[in-house]
């Protein structure tokens, strides 16, 4: 009833002022980090590559919670106010700022390259889930097909272009196609999604989400 709905107004409100608070600590934390890799002074020159890194995982930082505030605007049936204006599209911005701050960091091959890139897949998977719903967004398949392309990028960058037969703690890891272990759970993650987008890619890909969807829950339940 009306109670319900003034807690929900609440419990609405407070998270965007979450976000927003989440999102001025990240411009602040930015901010410090490009004026540290951008200094001419020798005392900044070692700390320069931590820098970099730093505005990279910020800048993922940054896209994951706009992409988190779009599906949220959707949800809530809002994101055509001023305040949540282009939501998605914004979200998809971040996520492409995000993949090149990554590659940025000198290694185009690196897993942060790959968590960037899947952000994007992740993009695109809630255009793909908007259009359906009739909301806007990439519809008729092409929103899936472009998360499909995306996830697999992601992958390779995990060392898992085919689903794992083994998890890190196996002795045959290596040979089972593994994810390293410090990559397990955010790998876990990716096939998990990944797997989602095959369903969604329709019956003749089910086998392949099944295998997908089976490694990510050995990985996830793998504990060292």
């Amino acid at each position: 009833g009306k109670v319900r709905d003034a807690e929900d107004g609440d419990a609405n409100a407070a998270a965007k002022r979450h976000c927003r608070a989440a999102m001025r600590a990240y411009d602040g934390a930015e901010a410090v980090a490009k004026a540290v890799a951008s200094s001419s002074a020798p005392e900044a020159a070692a700390a320069a590559l931590a820098a970099d890194e730093l505005i990279a995982d910020v800048a993922l930082s940054k896209a994951q919670l706009m992409l988190r505030m779009a599906v949220d605007a959707f949800e809530r049936g809002d994101s055509d106010s001023p305040e949540e204006k282009a939501p998605l599209a914004d979200a998809e911005a971040a996520a492409a700022a995000a993949v090149t701050a990554a590659e940025a960091t000198g290694d185009p091959g690196h897993p942060r390259v790959g968590i960037a890139v899947a952000c994007s897949a992740d993009v695109y998977v809630a255009k793909a889930v908007l259009a359906a719903k009739g909301k806007g967004g990439v519809g008729d398949g092409a929103g899936v097909l472009f998360a499909d392309g995306l996830y697999r990028n992601a992958l390779q960058r995990f060392g898992t272009t085919k689903p794992p037969t083994a998890v890190a703690s196996d002795p045959d890891a290596a040979a089972g196609g593994a994810a390293p272990a410090h990559l397990r759970l955010v790998a876990a993650l990716a096939h998990a999604k990944y797997a989602a987008v095959l369903r969604a890619s329709g019956a003749n890909r089910a086998g392949e989400a099944d295998a997908w969807s089976s490694a990510a829950l050995k990985e996830w339940d793998d504990d060292f």
